[in-house]
C-alpha cells in the first residue's frame, strides 16, 4: 500500500496487512432503465383498511451489504439496518386509510413500496452516538382584558353557545374604548409628525403610570419532526470489503438524490381519446399521441425514503430509539478522516468517514411513543 501525504510516500501496511487491494471494479448493481420501471403490483406491500401493517423490513444476511464483512454482522449481533422504499405522496390514491385519525395520518409512511432502483439492504455496525430527541413548541401569548373575557366566554360553553357568549362579552368591553381610542390618536399623531412609533403601553405608562394587563398565558403551538445523525468510519481491510464500502456509499447517494420521472406518474390512466379531447378543447387540434418523453423531461421523481432500524439479532431492539420512515437529507463523506491523504496501490482511500442526516417523515404522538 502506498501512503501519500504532500507527495511523500510512506510504506506501511497497517490498514490491510498483507492483503493489498488490486485494481478491481465495484460490484455495484446495474441500474438500467428496465430496473427503474414500475414494479409489479404483486411486489407492493399495501396498507390494510385496519391500519398500518407491521414493518416488513427483515434482515437479509445473505444478500445485504454489510460492514464489517468479517467478522460480520449476524443474527447474534447488534447493528443498524437500512431499507429503501419508494416515496408515497401523503395525499395520493390509497392514502388516508385506517380506523383512527392516527392510522390515517401514518398511512403514506406505512406503505412499503419497493425502491424503483432496487437498492440493496444495508447493515452497519452500531455507531458510538445513538440518541434521539423530541421538541415541542410553547410560547407566551398576551391577551388584553377584552380578548381574555371573550376567550373565557367561548371556553365556558359548547362551541355554538360560546359564539353568542363571546359576542356579549365583547359588547361589555365597549366602555374601555374611549381611553384606547384616545391613545391611538396620540400614537398616530406622533408617528405622522416625528416618525416615532410609541406603543399603547408607552403612551399609558408615560402619561398615566399604567400599562395594559398582559394576561400572559403559555400556549402550545406545535411540535417538530425529529432529526438525527449517524456517523460511521469505514476502513476496508481487503479487496472485498473495499467493494462493499464503495457500494454502500453509492447506495446511500442513489437513495438521497432525485431521478428523472418515468412519465407514468402523470400519464397513468390517460388514453388517446382523453388526450385528443383535451387537445381539441384547447384548440390545438390533433393531439392523439401522448408525448411521454415530454413528461419525463418536465418532472423529476422524489428521492427514496429510508427505514432506519436498530436491530438486535434478527429483531428490532426495543431498548433503543426507533423511527418511522425517514428522508435522507444530507450525506457528508470525508476521504481523509485521519488527517492524512493515504491510498492503496490502486488509488482507493484507506478509510472513509460517513455522516448520514435523517429527518422523520411523520410526527410521533403520545399514543405511539412506546414504539418510537
Amino acid at each position: 500500500m502506498a501512503t501519500q501525504n504532500s507527495g511523500v510516500t510512506n510504506n506501511t501496511q497497517t490498514a490491510f496487512g498483507s492483503n493489498l487491494l488490486s485494481n478491481t471494479k465495484v460490484n455495484a448493481p446495474n441500474y438500467s432503465n428496465a430496473q427503474l420501471s414500475t414494479q409489479d403490483p404483486k411486489e407492493v406491500i399495501k396498507l390494510s383498511i385496519g391500519g398500518p401493517k407491521a414493518d416488513p423490513s427483515k434482515p437479509d444476511f445473505s444478500n445485504s451489504l454489510r460492514y464489517p464483512a468479517k467478522p460480520g454482522i449476524t443474527d447474534k449481533t447488534d447493528y443498524v439496518m437500512f431499507n429503501f422504499y419508494r416515496y408515497t405522496p401523503p395525499f395520493s390514491s390509497g392514502s388516508g386509510l385506517g380506523n383512527t385519525a392516527l392510522e390515517r395520518y401514518n398511512t403514506s409512511s406505512s406503505q412499503y413500496e419497493p425502491s424503483r432502483q432496487k437498492l440493496k439492504q444495508i447493515m452497519l455496525y452500531m455507531p458510538e452516538d445513538v440518541s434521539t430527541g423530541y421538541k415541542t413548541n410553547w410560547s407566551g401569548k398576551n391577551f388584553g382584558n377584552t380578548a381574555a373575557d371573550a376567550m373565557r366566554a367561548f371556553g365556558s360553553a359548547n362551541v355554538f353557545e360560546g359564539i353568542g357568549e363571546t359576542i356579549n362579552n365583547i359588547g361589555k368591553g365597549v366602555d374601555r374604548l374611549p381611553a384606547i381610542m384616545g391613545a391611538k390618536a396620540v400614537q398616530a399623531t406622533v408617528q405622522t409628525l416625528t416618525g416615532e412609533q410609541p406603543s399603547l403601553d408607552d403612551i399609558f405608562g408615560s402619561t398615566r403610570g399604567v400599562i395594559f394587563n398582559p394576561n400572559t398565558e403559555l400556549l402550545f403551538s406545535g411540535f417538530d419532526l425529529r432529526n438525527f445523525t449517524l456517523n460511521f468510519k469505514l476502513v476496508p481491510r481487503n479487496k472485498d470489503e473495499a467493494n462493499i464500502i464503495e457500494e454502500i456509499i453509492l447506495t446511500f447517494k442513489r437513495a438521497m438524490l432525485p431521478s428523472f420521472s418515468t412519465g407514468t406518474e402523470i400519464t397513468s390512466g390517460l388514453g388517446t381519446l382523453t388526450t385528443a379531447g383535451l387537445a381539441n378543447a384547447l384548440g390545438l387540434g390533433g393531439g392523439a399521441t401522448l408525448d411521454k418523453e415530454g413528461y419525463k423531461a418536465n418532472y423529476i421523481s422524489v428521492p427514496d425514503l429510508v427505514k432506519v432500524t436498530f436491530m438486535s439479532g434478527a429483531n428490532k431492539n426495543p431498548h433503543v430509539p426507533q423511527y418511522k420512515m425517514c428522508a435522507l437529507t444530507q450525506i457528508d463523506l470525508n476521504y481523509t478522516p485521519d488527517g492524512v491523504y493515504a491510498t492503496t496501490t490502486d488509488g482507493r482511500m484507506v478509510a472513509y468517514q460517513m455522516s448520514l442526516n435523517f429527518q422523520e417523515t411523520k410526527l410521533v404522538y403520545a399514543e405511539e411513543v412506546g414504539e418510537y
